[in-house]
């Protein structure tokens, strides 16, 4: 029969193993809670770039709206229009725009709320009822770097 001694020590091998049990599932919800809060933190932080169509009140010109809404600056940014736009050929405004540095260059740093806009011309220049205008949503790509990451991010943009 085990004395006393023996009984206690199986008692405490026992204790001591939940204890590590519950101190490993400790560490993997604290390391996992961690991973969390870091993709959170580089949610708020990373920099996204918008864009977008924008009438103002009173006012029949469209513009095009380009510009980062996020926290910090994008970096090594290139902005393209799909291929779509191929099939929009009388439009002067589009061909100015595709001429543009921001069209044409890749910039280095793209800063946070400093938007660009585009004149693409007024309401009814471009409705559907025009030769002109597209059946189809335009698309643009802005491709930019935050940190070491690279971002895509296409809009569509219905003019009509």
């Amino acid at each position: 029969m085990p004395d006393a001694i023996t009984i206690l020590t199986a008692v405490l091998v026992v204790i001591t193993g939940v204890y590590v049990y519950l101190t490993y599932r400790m560490a993997k919800a604290s390391e996992a809670a961690s991973t969390l809060m870091k993709e959170q933190s580089d949610a708020i932080t990373r920099p996204y770039v918008s864009i977008s169509l924008v009438k103002r009140h009173n006012n029949p010109h469209i513009f095009l709206r380009i510009e980062n809404t996020g926290q910090t600056t994008a970096r090594d940014m290139t902005i393209n229009f799909g291929p779509e736009v191929d099939s929009i050929r009388d439009i002067d405004e589009i061909k100015k725009i595709r001429a543009s540095y921001l069209f044409t260059k890749t910039l280095a740093s793209f800063p946070p709320h400093s938007p660009v806009f585009f004149l693409l011309g007024f309401g009814a220049s471009l409705s559907c009822d025009n030769k002109n205008a597209s059946k189809t949503p335009l698309s643009i790509t802005a491709k930019y770097s935050y940190g070491h990451q690279t971002f895509t991010e296409t809009s569509w943009l219905d003019v009509n």
